[in-house]
């Protein structure tokens, strides 16, 4: 043992000479390891627990342990470690085969006298808690050896003991059992709590990460206390792994000072001077610092101010060129501005769909432009807005507005549900549904009960695909339909819209100053009335003017652009220049007898859920479109679909909707062009089902010369 501890000694002093300053100032972790539990023992039965065993020697037994742990290092070679934890230490002693002369015994219930072998067993469950300090001494790199010492606490201290005949197998004790003077789960008579044990080791160090070590380990610790007051010592092999996690000490950054100047500068023209003359106006210091991995930098600011007396004398030029950009994007230098005006004629059909909120018969929910009484007589169905999606919130006004029109007409009510969860065959609901929309052309429009037709139905007759939320939510809805085709009828608006060419005008500055540029400005004029002004502090760039953006010229007069640029001494440069324009009204086209044309635009709602049939309603518009196509007319019809479906399906069904249209127009090919967009572009919002409704349409542009 002696030569052991020097031979410590002179190792923990050749490790201290390699030790450097990078080590943790500690460590903290857990651990958890199996125990193989070795008890040594000498005694013939334990207190109070009756057993004819001659004497017990050793056994063995397996466990585990686990717990906390704290390190401190002292240098790279010795560390001082303690642990709190808790130990399983079970362990079983046996002595087998001991022979009992002239026993008396049960043989087929028969008492006899004979030699018989007995197994002794007695089974210890223990469990302790246990504070190991120690020290660790590091050898070689990541190799360590521990020694020190475990205090601990048994907080369980419990037996089982049987003495079992092993032969002969056809006797039995008197009482009719093989085993006897059997005890189960008994605390250890006279157990002594409190133990102490040597401890050695040995382990080896991983880096897993950069602040993160596992050790494999292996600990013996020799007991020096009995279990009892018999002659009963557990001693244990932990076979184990070490979490640890080191703490270092704050690394003290450098502090590096340094003196930074921020300068600005006013500059002034001044007359009389030959030469510029910087004069200090102010200063100022403040102090900041700024923290990195590698040090703390204290930085000394100094702000100062100067004024530049420069002398009034620059000189500044400017210029500009006009070009204008053709709807191809072709360019043209000083280009006449020719205002037109042309005749616009577009349809806005009528969705005669009302979409209802899921198990729901509130009208107020639907999206609905609702109004009462008192603003009826303002309605008028010739001045809606150019929106389709407005004209669609107004579907009940323009509808009641025209049943008081039409005064023989009759309108059915069909009330519809999804048939699906909720709203599965809840024919009440959709019943509701049509009298909310009845009672409101009743009490608001005025129009007489017996007028309006009031159905309830599951699912549309022609219904979308209930199979998707898009499908469901188009199917809680009322339909609407009429014996009149004035009712349902598209909306026809009509205007006069005013075009450019070329619609975008470019003004191109050229400005060179000898003094810093400070600001340049444009202005665009007729007949002195301001149309468009635009001014900069940035390095001169292209102005674009919208010409087709109001204000648009409105006079036969030259259009009037100035451009006007400063320096900082204040110095100033102009140009300007006029550009020609003619307006052709369609007064002056038809006087002069000069080419115009009408547009005419027709939306059309022709077409349900993945169909491209036409119906007698569209049928009727259609027919009445085509009276109003001429050999002279250019046509272009637009196929369009909803998001339901692939790309290219929706553009093979948008074309087919608009040749079901051609089928009944039928225009000359050479006038005619067939688009079909399908869903690549979507008309309106696909996230509504009024949005999806619309999308399901063909749209036609007539293009007329009026002579």
């Amino acid at each position: 043992m002696k030569d052991i501890f020097c031979f410590l000694i002179l190792l923990t002093s050749f490790n201290i000479l390699l030790a450097d300053d990078k080590e943790p100032i500690y460590y903290w972790g857990a651990y958890l390891g199996y125990n193989y539990n070795i008890h040594f023992a000498d005694f013939q039965q334990l207190p109070e627990i009756p057993s004819c065993c001659p004497k017990y020697t050793n056994g063995d037994g397996i466990g585990f342990s686990l717990g906390a742990l704290f390190e401190r290092p002292i240098n790279r070679a010795v560390s001082l470690s303690v642990r709190l934890g808790y130990s399983v230490l079970n362990a079983i002693l046996v002595e087998d085969e001991y022979s009992i002369g002239n026993t008396l015994v049960l043989n087929n219930n028969n008492p006899i006298i004979t030699d018989i072998s007995v197994k002794h067993k007695l089974d210890s469950k223990l469990s302790l808690i246990g504070i190991e300090p120690a020290v660790e001494f590091k050898f070689f790199r990541d190799l360590y050896m521990t020694a020190g010492f475990r205090f601990g606490y048994l907080i369980n201290a419990k037996v089982d003991h049987s003495e079992t005949i092993i032969y002969p197998d056809n006797v039995v004790f008197l009482d009719g059992r093989r085993i006897r003077n059997d005890i189960y789960n008994r605390e250890i008579p006279e157990r002594k709590d409190f133990h102490f044990f040597g401890l050695f080791g040995l382990g080896y160090q991983f880096s897993i990460g950069e602040k993160t070590f596992l050790e494999p380990e292996l600990r013996y610790f020799i007991p020096f206390i009995n279990i009892s007051n018999v002659n009963w010592k557990p001693a244990s092999l932990l076979m184990g792994l070490a979490i640890k996690f080191p703490i270092y000490e704050e690394r003290k950054l450098p502090v590096i000072e340094d003196i930074i100047f921020e300068r600005d500068t006013t500059i002034i023209a001044v007359l009389g001077i030959s030469e510029p003359k910087l004069k200090l106006m102010d200063e100022s210091i403040r102090y900041r610092k700024d923290t990195t991995d590698e040090a703390i930098f204290s930085y000394k600011i100094i702000k100062e101010h100067y004024e530049l007396q420069i002398p009034k004398e620059a000189k500044i030029f400017a210029d500009f060129n006009i070009v204008g950009i053709a709807k191809d994007g072709t360019k043209q230098n000083n280009p006449i501005i020719i205002i037109e005006e042309l005749e616009t004629e577009e349809s806005f059909p009528l969705l005669p769909h009302i979409f209802f909120p899921q198990n729901s018969s509130d009208l107020q929910k639907t999206g609905m432009n609702l109004i009462n009484i008192e603003q009826i007589h303002q309605f008028d169905d010739k001045n809606l807005p150019w929106n389709t999606m407005k004209i669609y919130s107004d579907l009940l006004n323009i509808v009641g507005y025209r049943m008081q029109k039409n005064k023989k007409a009759i309108l059915t009510i069909t009330g519809c549900n999804n048939n699906t969860g909720v709203e599965s065959n809840n024919l009440e609901l959709s019943k509701n549904r049509a009298e909310a929309v009845k009672n409101y052309l009743t009490q608001v429009w005025a129009i007489e009960s017996n007028r309006l037709k009031v159905v309830s139905r599951n699912l549309p007759e022609k219904p979308a695909n209930n199979s998707i939320e898009d499908g469901i939510q188009e199917n809680q809805r009322v339909e609407l339909s009429s014996n009149d085709l004035r009712i349902l009828s598209p909306v026809m608006l009509k205007e006069i819209v005013r075009k450019s060419n070329p619609p975008v005008i470019q003004l191109i500055p050229h400005i060179s100053s000898e003094a810093e540029l400070k600001e340049w400005s444009i202005e665009i004029k007729q007949k002195n009335k301001l149309i468009r002004q635009f001014s900069s502090t940035e390095k001169p760039f292209t102005y674009s003017w919208i010409v087709e953006e109001e204000p648009i010229p409105a006079l036969e007069e030259n259009i009037e652009t100035k451009l006007s640029a400063y320096d900082i001494l204040n110095n100033k440069a102009e140009a300007s220049k006029d550009i020609n324009i003619q307006q052709l009204t369609i007064r002056k086209k038809r006087f002069e007898m000069k080419d115009d044309k009408k547009v005419e635009k027709y939306s059309l709602i022709l077409f349900d859920y993945d169909k491209a049939e036409i119906t007698p309603l569209h049928r009727t518009i259609l027919n009445e479109i085509k009276d109003k196509i001429t050999p002279t007319s250019t046509v272009r019809i637009y196929g369009f679909a909803d998001r339901t479906g692939e790309s290219q399906y929706n553009k093979d069904l948008a074309m087919k909707r608009a040749n079901e249209v051609q089928k009944i127009i039928k225009v000359n090919e050479k006038n005619l062009d067939i688009i079909p967009v399908g869903s690549d572009i979507l008309l309106y919002d696909n996230d509504l089902p009024q949005g999806r409704g619309y999308s399901r349409t063909v749209q036609i542009e007539i293009e007329t010369p009026i002579k």
